[in-house]
């Protein structure tokens, strides 16, 4: 794997810790396609196709 194949992801230390980590998703649907970046204590899930909060 060479560096320009994968991806980094860089964050404020202080930042991380106040939203209580990170979670990561790869979206694959004909609709939506990359990586989605989520404070791990936002809790909607956008996938369903919501609107607004997320």
């Amino acid at each position: 794997m060479h560096a320009e194949d994968g991806f980094r992801l860089v964050m404020n230390r202080s930042l991380l810790t106040q939203v209580g980590g990170i979670r990561v998703e790869y979206l694959s649907g004909p609709l939506r396609r990359g990586f989605v970046v989520k404070a791990r204590s936002q809790t909607a899930d956008c996938a369903s196709g919501c609107s607004g909060g997320c």
